[in-house]
Order: structure tokens, then C-alpha cells, then sequence
């Protein structure tokens, strides 16, 4: 036989053969479905009619004739709802009827897929912090066991419904970014690969990005004395007989613990928390975002909330981050950021006929700025704030 007759006789004799068809069969892709609705569409070549079953692997023998359906002309749709059946390993047996040109035979099939309507375990977004200090925000989060993919979503609104940013990660963690200022939302999914979603527990997890420069305020590790001299530099260095001498002496004490790398000595960028009748604190002192402490606690989260006396945690803290054990009395002058009315008459007269009020480092509510009253001829602690 020539080579063209044999590859015609081929192409004939394939063309009477019949094929079973199925397309829909679910976990194609991954081998795993939650589908508990068939949809699978059963067709062929040279095929008339077909039947099937669909079960348990442990529980489904296709050679075994039970249990199938009646035979359905082809091409027709398998839409059986199988949620009925357990999760696990799932069979389909088709059998076909298949009329050639000259033969009839039953033609057999088989597809697999494991059915999985669990969703993967709960899990939790663990970060980041409340506030984020540059342009770029870690999203961290718990694994959730099973889970293949997670879909992450950083919105301007809790519910997520005005993405910033997304995506979709196999790791526990992305870096997001660059971020406005503002308040920002996480929203973060989980799924398996058959497909189970499962939503992070704390979803709508929200953190505020502020770039603009960290407030901190201490508590100065020594004793100043009020003093006759109002010059700027004071004469004694821990010395003031002015707000804008007691500035200094912030300043001073903030380049000693090495919080203003670079100083020429006059400028003030560290405030001192006192008032005068003419120059109450809250018009002269102010800040953005959250104010904190040497041990990057807290203090308050506004400058409203700390001159209204709404404190989450005391001063308590040095320049040097050391905790202060020793006396608490801090000169303020003060009271709710306004004069308390008395001050040492301006900060000027360190007489024992003179009183200046003063607060404790250590307290969270009123006391912090008014606590008692002071001779002036005695020393007390200086508050200070950067601006």
C-alpha cells in the first residue's frame, strides 16, 4: 500500500471514531472546585446519546452499571446540583453511544476533581502601626491556613469601596506606597484553590500616614532657675528670665541629648510650655498629628487634646529618654493652655514673695500643666515641645 493510500486510510478510519467531549469540568485549572452546581456540557464525535453518574471516588465504580442517569441525546448540559455530596474527591462517569459507519459501540469517560466548600481559616491584618511616619506603609498580615492567594485592597474609606491601591500576593506582608498624608484602610481577602474566600476578621483596619516632622515633648532633666536675666542666651545656661530664655534652655538641653543634630547656638526650634498674661501657651505652641513622648509613647493626639488636658500617657520622660524619678514639679505658668495667673511675674522675679504654678510630669489630666503653686526663689523641671 502506497503512503498516500495509508494516510487516507487513516484519516478515514479516524474520522469514523467516535470521542467523548466535556467541557465545564470543574477544577481544570487547579484540580480543586467549590462548585456544588454542574454545568459541564457533554458532546462528541459520531456520538448519539449519553449517560452519566457523578459521586465519591470511595463510593463510584464507572464500570459499575447502577446509578446512572437515563441515556440524554447529545449534546446536552450536566446541571446536576451536587451539594448533597460530601467534600472530597469527586468522580464523573459518561457513557456514550456511539454509531460509526458500519459499528456501534459504548464509549466510556471519566473526569476527577477534589470538591472543597471550606473557606481558608480566619486571619487578622497585623499592621502597620496607628501612624505611619514616611510615604511607604508595610501591610502585614496572620496566614490564613489554606488559603494559596490574598487580595489586598488600601482605600480612603472603611469599607473599601475607594481603592488606592491593590493587590493580589502569595507572601504575608506588601509595601504600599507613596502615600499622601491622610487616614488610609486595609481590606484583605484570602482564597484556596478551589476557590473559598475568606475575609480578614478586622477588616477596614485603618492607619493615618503623616510625613510632616515627629512632635516630642520631655521634661528637662534638671532644675531651671528663674532668673532677673532676660537675655537670650542666659547668662546661666539652665537659667531663664523669659519665655524666650527658657526657649533656649530647651534648645540647649535638646542639642545636649542629641535631638538637633546641627545648632548655631540662637535659634529655637525647642519650645518651652509656659504662659504669661500676654503670652498664653496655646497661641504660641502648635502641632500636627500625635504628640509623643521620649519612650515614643503617645502623649496626645492633637494639640487641642494636650492644652484640654485629654493626655493618653504623662510626659514623665527626659531629653536622654530616661524616666524621671526624682522631683516632678515642672514650671508652666499655666492652665489649659491659658495664663493660670501666676508666673513669676513674667518669668522675671526668682523672689520667695512670688509664686509661678507648676504641673506634674507624671499626671495625665489637669494636673499635668496645674498642679500647685511654687515660690519662684525655688527650681522646678522645664516642658518641652519641637516646632
Amino acid at each position: 500500500m502506497s503512503i498516500f493510500r495509508t494516510i487516507l486510510f487513516i484519516l478515514v478510519y479516524t474520522s469514523m471514531l467516535g470521542c467523548i467531549e466535556l467541557n465545564g469540568v470543574p477544577g481544570e485549572e487547579t484540580g480543586y472546585s467549590n462548585q456544588t452546581a454542574l454545568n459541564i456540557e457533554v458532546s462528541g464525535r459520531n456520538i448519539v446519546k449519553a449517560k452519566y453518574k457523578v459521586g465519591l471516588v470511595s463510593s463510584t465504580d464507572c464500570n459499575d452499571g447502577s446509578d446512572y442517569s437515563e441515556f440524554v441525546p447529545t449534546p446536552f448540559t450536566i446541571d446536576d446540583n451536587i451539594s448533597h455530596i460530601p467534600d472530597g474527591e469527586l468522580r464523573l462517569c459518561v457513557k456514550a453511544w456511539w454509531e460509526g459507519v458500519s459499528a456501534k459501540a459504548i464509549l466510556s469517560e471519566t473526569a476527577g476533581w477534589i470538591k472543597d466548600t471550606t473557606a481558608p481559616e480566619g486571619f487578622e491584618i497585623t499592621g502597620p502601626n496607628d501612624v505611619v511616619r514616611v510615604e511607604f506603609a508595610e501591610i502585614s498580615w496572620s496566614q490564613s491556613i489554606d488559603a494559596t492567594i490574598y487580595y489586598l485592597i488600601v482605600a480612603s474609606t472603611p469599607d473599601c469601596s475607594q481603592p488606592v491601591q491593590q493587590a493580589d500576593l502569595t507572601d504575608l506582608s506588601k509595601l504600599v506606597g507613596p502615600l499622601q498624608d491622610g487616614d488610609y484602610y486595609v481590606c484583605l481577602s484570602s482564597q484556596d484553590l478551589a476557590g473559598n474566600i475568606a475575609q480578614a476578621t478586622n477588616n477596614g483596619f485603618g492607619f493615618t500616614v503623616d510625613t510632616s516632622p515627629e512632635t516630642r515633648i520631655f521634661a528637662t532633666s534638671f532644675r531651671a532657675t528663674v532668673s532677673t536675666d532676660q537675655g537670650v542666651p542666659p547668662i546661666v545656661p539652665d537659667s531663664f528670665g523669659s519665655i524666650a530664655a527658657a526657649d533656649w534652655v530647651c534648645t540647649n538641653a535638646a542639642f545636649t541629648a542629641g535631638l538637633v543634630p546641627v545648632w548655631n547656638g540662637v535659634d529655637t526650634p525647642w519650645r518651652a510650655i509656659l504662659s504669661t498674661e500676654n503670652d498664653e501657651v496655646r497661641f504660641r505652641i502648635s502641632f500636627r498629628g500625635a504628640l509623643y513622648n521620649m519612650n515614643d509613647e503617645i502623649v496626645a493626639g492633637s494639640d487641642e487634646d494636650l492644652w484640654n488636658n485629654q493626655l493618653q500617657n504623662p510626659v514623665s520622660y527626659d531629653e536622654f529618654g530616661e524616666l524621671i524619678t526624682g522631683d516632678d514639679r515642672v514650671w508652666t505658668g499655666s492652665a489649659g493652655g491659658y495664663w493660670s495667673g501666676e508666673s513669676c511675674e513674667e518669668w522675671n522675679h526668682p523672689f520667695s514673695t512670688w509664686t509661678g504654678s507648676h504641673g506634674n510630669l507624671h499626671y495625665t489630666g489637669s494636673n499635668w500643666q496645674f498642679h500647685n503653686r511654687l515660690s519662684c526663689d525655688l527650681t522646678a523641671r522645664l516642658y518641652c515641645i519641637n516646632q
